[in-house]
């Protein structure tokens, strides 16, 4: 057994590491906590990049068994709990992403303009960076794929939550994440929306590049959005409970109730 603790990163870290080497594959495991570690240095010589920054703690358990380099990381699992506080990640700005995607979308849904609050156009983002107030992550190691099954951030707009992965043996990763934003917290129809965002690519690619808005989940809002707009309307105007999972359902079962 061995225990290493100390400071890096003006932060500090505590590992336990067991090997048991009794069988005929030797078998590895370890556990460990790092505390208030200031990520940047860390990110900028593994990326060759300076893209994230923040204040990182974590805690970790996993064990490996084989006899070589390769299926020793082949053969490793784990759990990982994280906090990140006060990060950023830069040239990769959810916001834009998402005030694109709208944006977008209300050119081909134009009766959305009436439902969102003052402008009527979601406002641009001048920003080419993601600042995080705080993250959360929990996930598991297995055959060299980090799966996040919760991962919850509050932004410096909005706040997400989502799932992930990362693929360590080629640096690929998927992330599908449901973004709350302030801009629409006036709106009936569209406050607490869980807007649909998918950041995916490669650490090599270009940061830019890495997140947009998903448009079949953005329609799919918007429909809904329209469907429940009309709904209310009606009842208003007319005084009938219509209900449907399209706007045209609700303006025939509101004919249909009408006409009895």
């Amino acid at each position: 057994d061995a225990s290493t603790s100390g400071g890096l990163m003006d932060g500090s870290f505590n590992i336990q590491s067991q090997l048991d080497a009794s069988g005929k594959t030797p078998l590895m495991s370890a556990s460990g906590k790092l505390a208030n570690m200031q990520i940047q240095p860390a990110a900028k010589l593994a990326l060759e990049d300076d893209l994230v920054k923040g204040i990182l703690s974590a805690s970790f358990s996993g064990n490996a068994s084989s006899n070589s380099e390769q299926s020793l990381m082949n053969s490793a699992t784990g759990k990982l709990d994280m906090e990140l506080k006060d990060g950023t990640v830069r040239g990769a700005n959810l916001h834009t992403a998402l005030v694109a995607g709208i944006n977008d979308m209300l050119g081909k849904y134009q009766g959305l303009l009436a439902l969102l609050p003052q402008t009527g156009k979601a406002p641009k983002e001048l920003s080419q960076d993601t600042k995080i107030v705080w993250l959360t992550a929990s996930g598991a190691l297995k055959n060299q794929l980090v799966s996040l099954s919760q991962v919850k951030a509050q932004l410096d707009k909005g706040n997400l939550n989502g799932t992930g992965w990362f693929n360590l043996n080629n640096d690929d990763f998927e992330f599908i994440l449901g973004m709350q934003s302030p801009e629409f917290s006036d709106s009936p129809y569209l406050k607490d929306t869980n807007w649909p965002i998918r950041c995916a690519g490669n650490l090599d690619g270009k940061p830019t590049r890495w997140c947009g808005s998903d448009r079949k989940g953005l329609d799919a809002i918007a429909q809904q959005a329209m469907t429940k707009s009309a709904s209310k309307k009606i009842a208003d105007k007319l005084g009938i409970d219509a209900k449907g999972d399209t706007t045209q359902e609700v303006i025939q079962n509101a004919a249909k109730d009408k006409a009895k």
